[in-house]
């Protein structure tokens, strides 16, 4: 390995893991020209002694027009939220009033609508969601102009 993270194995210091794999990414954008394994070798060396409840790795920090121009930062805007971890608090907190938002927000059509948007009757574990609903994806997938690109094929 050509890397010096191995010194990265304690789990006590998770901002310096994140920050050491968010240096070694940014090395990489900057036009370094590292091997896909050796890039997946060093994620493994840095966050070794990750525990679960230190939170996931962070991998991606947003640059500046995701923080304000993407169709995440527009939702958080219009529903009021100034940041994610406010916007991610209130959808694990109120969960259908979140993915009624969220449905109404990408203008998903459902053929017949949902009876509720959550059932936590078996348990926060076995979730039934949109119970009764029905849809065509036909019906969300295909609903641009006539003279719009509907399948872009590679």
């Amino acid at each position: 390995m050509k890397n010096n993270f191995s010194d990265l194995t304690s789990h006590h210091d998770v901002i310096e893991q994140d920050n050491s794999w968010l240096e070694f990414v940014n090395e990489i954008q900057n036009g370094k020209q590292i091997p896909f394994g050796e890039q997946l070798e060093t994620y493994y060396i840095i966050y070794k002694k990750r525990k679960v409840e230190d939170g996931p790795p962070k991998v991606w920090v947003p640059g500046e027009y995701e923080k304000t121009s993407s169709n995440i930062a527009h939702f958080m805007r219009s529903l009021g939220f100034e940041n994610y971890q406010d916007l991610h608090k209130w959808s694990v907190n109120n969960r259908s009033e979140f993915w009624k938002t969220v449905i109404k927000k990408i203008g998903f059509n459902f053929s017949k609508n949902p009876k509720q948007v959550i059932d936590l009757s078996g348990g926060k574990s076995n979730p039934i969601w949109f119970s009764g609903a029905e849809l065509n994806c036909v019906d969300n997938c295909f609903t641009a102009e006539a003279d719009k690109v509907a399948i872009i094929s590679g």
